[in-house]
């Protein structure tokens, strides 16, 4: 056949070459979907049925950003209703494991102050503050959440972040890198959104595996997550894996807050702190910036002298030149304030005001455990100054607000912070764990720190099986509340239960127990507390009873009746619900009521105690009234 006869396909033929392969995509999506293969990343999901009304983070959602980590860090479970009323302030906070709290439990990290402080002072809203920092992301995972968090109607976002923006999930010198350009980073991080890409990855990794084995993931059982993120070992000031890191924050941080900015949401930025009296890890240096080792020791040379202006510059520049990044380098600092200006954005100096707070003025181990993470007091320092900065730029809830003091609101988050020995106990294992490892010591080398751990009593046994994921932290808490009401120690009972509804405040069935326990040893008052947290989620005959009853004991004659009425309409045949309503009828002059509800009590039960002698008593002082 000549090229005169031969014949031109039709344009449809190319029509449907293409559209054939993209159908056959489609349909495999599909078919993975509705099959429910891999993970849903959706950020926000039900949890639990009985909690149907609430949002609550995804606990598969870090899978999407650590593929290379069996165990990736885990989120916080701070729930959110679905819809969002007009009696609600809603807080997002976002941010690495500084934002996370870690070492410590859920109670410490800032959010959570800022949560109890705005309740205190707005305690007939609804208050939420969703703590959405992650251990080990950085500002690529912050720049994928935004636009869901956008979509939950958030009247502000908290950010402090940065630390983790080499060695953090998709950082330049990240062992969870997939390169280092930003445009393919964010293209994979949508494309993984889709079953077909996790197919692909599950795929690959599985091959990956079988070649070479599982040797790999028993050494990495003794490292810690720290030391497993460094890809890329050192990297050296102003060396170009340095200055993509510089540009990767800045071009991350500048898309996040013009999409804030856009959805006209308030927005606090803080500046980074870190443990200027840490020792670098790695002096490895380019010309002709000088070794971190030899400015870290003139800068304790100069604090001796006690030239500590000076000396708190060269802490500065030893951290900075350190060649493993797992500080932020002040550069972070400047493009925070730079965008901060640029747009308008408030941000908070949290590095100065530590070091205001600190020895000679640099912060060091008294407000930091380790190279970033903060003490307690350091954490609630964070909180006390991102609050600060809501007063001053006019973002608290627009709600009415209770008259109360600045002096006596810190005094108040001193008093009930719910943090108890337990936590601190989690928290040493967490730190002997990290401080134990490399880079803090040698590669390869025995933690002495947990081999030296000694379990002494009950608080010990019970951190460790926390630490050894075979409790949960409530559950924790919950089995040291046990121990103690059987040993009849309230006091501390009263603590373990008071970290446990403060970390999960929608789970009824923790103030019942808090309640119920109370009751039996006979501490009405601290009873009422969880009781009156209690009703706010569900009213029911056995609370209303209880609070009623304690008002009683309390001689507050009307609450008590309101209550009591309250429960008798609610379960018609509890004798002592009756009689104790009969009491408060009694006491506030209602005798003919009181006369009734004690022969509805009898009714129930013929022999109630003393129910038969007051209704006698009762019947004599209306007939004598008569």
């Amino acid at each position: 056949m000549n090229k005169e006869t031969r014949k031109k396909a039709p344009i449809w033929f190319y029509f449907v070459l293409i559209i054939i392969p993209l159908l056959l995509i489609v349909l495999l999506e599909i078919g993975l979907r509705v099959f429910n293969y891999g993970k849903d990343y959706s950020p926000f999901i039900t949890i639990d049925e009985n909690f149907s009304e609430l949002y609550f983070p995804n606990p598969d959602l870090t899978f999407k950003y650590f593929k290379n980590v069996k165990n990736p860090p885990s989120v916080i479970y701070d729930s959110f209703t679905k819809i969002k009323d007009e009696n609600t302030y809603r807080i997002f906070v976002l941010g690495g494991s500084s934002t996370a709290g870690w070492p410590y439990g859920f109670n410490v990290p800032f959010p959570r102050y800022i949560k109890r402080r705005l309740e205190l002072l707005y305690p007939d809203n609804n208050i939420e503050v969703i703590n959405l920092g992650i251990t080990a992301v950085n500002t690529y995972t912050i720049r994928d959440l935004v636009p869901d968090i956008l979509e939950q109607k958030p009247d502000l976002i908290l950010i402090y972040a940065g630390h983790n923006e080499f060695y953090g999930a998709l950082g330049v010198g990240s062992n969870e890198s997939i390169g280092k350009s930003k445009t393919i980073i964010n293209i994979v991080l949508w494309l993984r959104n889709f079953k077909i890409t996790q197919l692909v990855e599950n795929l690959i990794s599985s091959s990956a595996q079988y070649i070479a084995g599982d040797s790999s993931e028993r050494k990495a059982q003794n490292e810690t997550l720290m030391s497993k993120m460094i890809g890329e070992k050192a990297i050296p000031f102003g060396s170009e894996d340095y200055k993509l890191g510089l540009e990767q924050f800045e071009y991350n941080m500048q898309d996040i807050i013009e999409e804030i900015k856009a959805a006209n949401v308030n927005l606090i930025i803080g500046t980074l702190t870190s443990n200027l009296k840490q020792k670098p890890f790695i002096s490895e240096s380019i010309t002709p910036y000088e070794k971190a080792d030899k400015v870290y020791e003139q800068a304790e040379q100069l604090e001796s002298a006690q030239s500590f202006l000076e000396a708190k510059k060269k802490y500065y520049k030893a951290k900075d030149l350190d060649a493993l990044r797992f500080r932020a380098p002040e550069d972070f600092n400047k493009t925070i304030f730079n965008l901060g200006k640029k747009y308008g954005v408030a941000v908070i100096a949290i590095d100065s005001i530590f070091n205001s707070k600190s020895p000679n003025g640099i912060t060091g181990y008294n407000l930091m455990t380790d190279h970033l993470h903060p003490t307690v007091q350091g954490y609630q320092l964070i909180g006390k100054i991102f609050f600060d900065k809501m007063i001053s730029e006019n973002f608290l809830p627009k709600f009415i607000k209770k008259n109360i003091s600045i002096a006596v609101q810190e005094e108040y988050m001193k008093d009930t912070f719910p943090y108890t020995p337990l936590d601190s106990v989690i928290a040493d294992i967490r730190l002997r764990k990290l401080l134990g490892a490399y880079p803090f010591v040698p590669k390869n080398s025995e933690n002495e720190l947990i081999k030296n751990l000694r379990i002494n009593n009950k608080i010990d046994s019970i951190a460790v099986e926390i630490y050894n994921q075979e409790l949960t932290y409530s559950e924790g808490h919950r089995a040291l509340a046990k121990h103690f009401y059987e040993i009849n120690d309230a006091d501390n009972f009263i603590k373990e239960m008071n970290a446990v509804t403060n970390d999960q405040p929608y789970v009824s069935q923790f103030y019942v127990l808090a309640g119920e326990s109370l009751i039996n040893m006979n501490r009405f008052d601290d009873a009422l507390l969880f009781l009156n947290k209690l009703i706010k989620l569900e009213r029911n005959s056995w609370v209303t009873k209880w609070i009623g009853s304690i008002y009683l004991s309390k001689k507050n004659y009307s609450e008590a009746e309101k209550y009591l009425k309250e429960s008798v309409s609610l379960d018609q045949n509890d004798a002592q619900t009756l009689y104790n309503l009969a009491g408060a009828y009694f006491y506030t002059g209602k005798i003919d009521e009181a006369i009734a509800a004690t022969k509805a009590c009898l009714s129930i039960n013929n022999n109630y105690p003393g129910a038969r002698q007051f209704l006698s008593g009762l019947t004599g002082l209306k007939n004598k009234g008569n």
